[in-house]
């Protein structure tokens, strides 16, 4: 049910920014661009790991992340999220690229996240991970 609330909010997002976006390219979509870094950058002073999972789609960082899922803290897991999608609104309104990707890592992220509550495996988030 959350991932209907968080893809839904992302759509909306996109949505709105794109509506400014298209109005006049040149100039928002530099702007655009720093929204992205500011998030990448606000990621990895907050919880001190790499802005690069921000940035990238995630298809190469997602094996990488639920390989090693026990080192990544919730509170860390929470905010590469709420970075990454603020990160894929923003991109879906002006850049190119596709959609497939950032969405499946933001649903490893929240999988992943999600194993670290009593009673919960990381069984969900696996799938995810062999996508090639």
């Amino acid at each position: 049910m959350f991932a209907t609330f968080l893809g839904t909010a992302i759509r909306i997002g996109a949505l709105a920014a794109q509506s400014v976006v298209v109005r006049n390219r040149l100039l928002w979509t530099p702007v655009a661009g720093l929204v992205v870094a500011g998030a990448a950058v606000a990621f990895a002073e907050l919880t001190h790991r790499a802005g690069e999972n921000v940035l990238f789609s995630g298809q190469s960082a997602l094996p990488g992340l639920v390989l090693q899922a026990s080192t990544w803290t919730v509170g860390a897991l929470v905010v590469l999220g709420i970075a990454k999608s603020i990160a894929y609104a923003v991109s879906l309104s002006g850049f190119r690229g596709g959609p497939i990707f950032p969405s499946m890592f933001i649903g490893g992220v929240m999988g992943v996240a999600g194993s670290h509550l009593p009673g919960l495996s990381l069984v969900p988030a696996v799938p995810w991970a062999s996508v090639p």
